[in-house]
């Protein structure tokens, strides 16, 4: 009966100690892929927690929504601070794409600017994972630089306008003046 008691109790350690949510991954002690400390060296900076899936690590992250360009997200993370990071942008996604936004299913395309988003990095490559279940991922890359706008205004067309009135208020003075004389 001792035997048996002490048999059940191991079996049943055994099975807790193997339990996941006794082992849960803390953020600190993710290993990132050199690949995607190269993209986002403050990675770590991100988490907000850990979560695995079929052996992979998934860290979620909060963001900020900047827009949609191209068929592409542009996003801004959040870090630990406070602070957001710099703009990253997804490759193409496709039109139907959804995300959840407070709990809803929301076209990503349809989501407002500056709306906060929680999405999921998994650890051995930097890609956008909106719903582990559904393991939708698309690749992120820093966003370039917002292009600069041509300069195609000059001071030239306003001096001439003055020019202009200017030539325009002479003629009116001297008809005016005239036109006195006269009467």
């Amino acid at each position: 009966m001792a035997t048996s008691l002490l048999l059940k109790s191991a079996v049943m350690g055994v099975a807790l100690m193997a339990s996941s949510s006794l082992w849960a991954v803390e953020c600190s002690e993710v290993v990132w892929d050199p690949s995607v400390l190269a993209q986002y060296p403050n990675i770590g900076d991100l988490c907000q927690s850990v979560t695995e899936r079929d052996g992979k690590q998934y860290v979620e992250v909060e963001g900020k929504f900047v827009r949609m360009h191209d068929g592409k997200a542009r996003i801004k993370f959040k870090h630990s601070d406070g602070s957001y990071g710099k703009t990253f942008e997804s490759k193409e996604l496709p039109e139907d794409y959804k995300i959840t936004v407070n709990g809803k299913e929301t076209l990503l395309r349809r989501v407002q600017r500056d709306t906060q988003l929680t999405v999921y990095i998994p650890s051995d490559r930097f890609m956008l994972v909106s719903d582990i279940a559904a393991a939708n991922a698309y690749e992120m890359v820093e966003a370039p630089a917002e292009p600069e706008m041509p300069k195609t205004a000059s001071w030239t067309p306003l001096l001439g306008l003055l020019g202009a009135l200017g030539c325009g208020l002479g003629l009116l003075m001297t008809s005016l003046r005239r036109i006195r004389r006269r009467a």
